[in-house]
């Protein structure tokens, strides 16, 4: 029943030679069906009808490949979008995901076996990466389809770096490390020769000869490239985060290029304690209490270095300090506080931690309120 229910329903729509809709939401009582286009002169059986009803033109998505590009530099393209239906179609809106797409529509409408054309103004971002953005057509007539425009864009420095930046992470104090990254030529013309010259003493680079570039690549890739070796040594630098520079030099046949490349790292003492303080609050004369710290130590760093661990306080008699050996990278020390009688008062001092062989020696302080009591 629901077949031929169906079928009368396409026959009907097909004679009167008219681009229809079978009903997508039913009063209630009546069956459900999925809303499907039936076009125009479309004679076959009612199920083959059903399958094959889309039109030609059903939602698409065109493309435009713009290749390299510059930052902060324009372009145009021009997108074609065909009307294989015997449809007008009438130009409603044009949505864009981000304003660097300004889309300009040629005409009002699409003729039916026509072409519409939308010109698309790209404006490339600051930043290197591999750009794509989207813009989305509409049409008045119900029966238009979804139109998508996509434009991709390699938005190149015509100096080009692999990574943004040199990212070296935590290193210890006086540690040695090394990374490298790629200099590529996106330039039309290739360079007569590269420098690197880093601006900060703590670094240095080494360039390699020309890499050999895979031609199978295809278009869009660098035209030369060359690796750059980066060393840093952190012995005279102080604990924190540091930037340094390398400059890239190159000379081409309209002049020397310069472009500036970041090295970045953050020095970590060697050995670390937690928490960094020995508090113990308030505490009763004649009575004892014990509080604990961990020392971390860097992993890149010797751990021969950390066997003989010289503690010393000047807090006196009063507090008793030992060690305990966890790991290779980790002790523990027990710092135990038993205030003698006499009065109240407040307590303050320093546990002070050295391993030689340049580690550098931690300062721990000690605090701590004494309830005084009577003898």
């Amino acid at each position: 029943m629901l077949r031929k229910w169906i079928a009368a329903l396409l026959v009907a729509t097909v004679a009167i030679g008219a681009t229809s809709y079978i009903q997508e939401r039913p009063q209630p009582g009546q069956p459900r069906f999925v809303r499907v286009p039936v076009q125009r002169n479309i004679v076959r059986d009612a199920p083959t009808a059903l399958q094959d009803a889309l039109p030609l033109s059903a939602s698409l998505r065109l493309s435009h490949d713009l290749g390299v590009v510059a930052p902060y530099t324009t372009h145009t393209c021009r997108f074609s979008i065909p009307n294989r239906t015997n449809s007008l179609w009438t130009f409603k809106q044009v949505d864009v995901t981000c304003t660097c797409t300004v889309p300009r529509i040629s005409g009002t409408a699409i003729e039916p076996g026509g072409h519409g054309y939308v010109d698309v103004r790209y404006r490339a971002p600051s930043k290197e990466f591999d750009d794509q953005r989207l813009l989305h057509v509409h049409f008045a007539e119900r029966g238009a389809p979804a139109i998508s425009l996509q434009v991709r864009a390699k938005v190149r420095e015509l100096i080009s770096f692999s990574s943004p930046a040199i990212l070296f992470g935590a290193i210890g104090s006086n540690a040695n490390a090394q990374a490298h990254f790629d200099i590529l030529n996106y330039s039309v013309t290739p360079w007569s020769s590269v420098r690197v010259l880093p601006t900060a003493e703590w670094l240095t680079c080494d360039i390699r000869p020309e890499l050999s570039l895979n031609p199978s690549a295809g278009p869009g890739g660098p035209r030369q490239a060359w690796r750059v070796i980066v060393n840093v040594r952190t012995k005279d630098l102080d604990i924190g985060p540091h930037q340094g520079h390398i400059d890239v030099a190159v000379q081409t046949s309209n002049g020397p290029l310069v472009r500036r490349q970041k090295a970045i790292l953050e020095v970590y003492p060697p050995v670390t304690v937690v928490p960094s303080q020995l508090f113990f609050g308030q505490i009763a004369a004649r009575e004892s209490v014990a509080r604990k710290l961990l020392l971390r130590f860097i992993a890149r760093e010797l751990p021969d270095t950390v066997r003989h661990i010289h503690i010393r306080h000047d807090v006196g008699d009063e507090l008793t300090v030992t060690t305990e050996r966890i790991s290779n990278t980790m002790h523990q020390v027990v710092a135990e506080l038993a205030p003698e009688t006499g009065r109240s008062r407040s307590l303050r001092g320093a546990v002070y931690i050295s391993f030689g062989n340049g580690f550098p020696e931690l300062k721990v302080p000690v605090t701590a309120t004494v309830e005084g009591a009577a003898e």
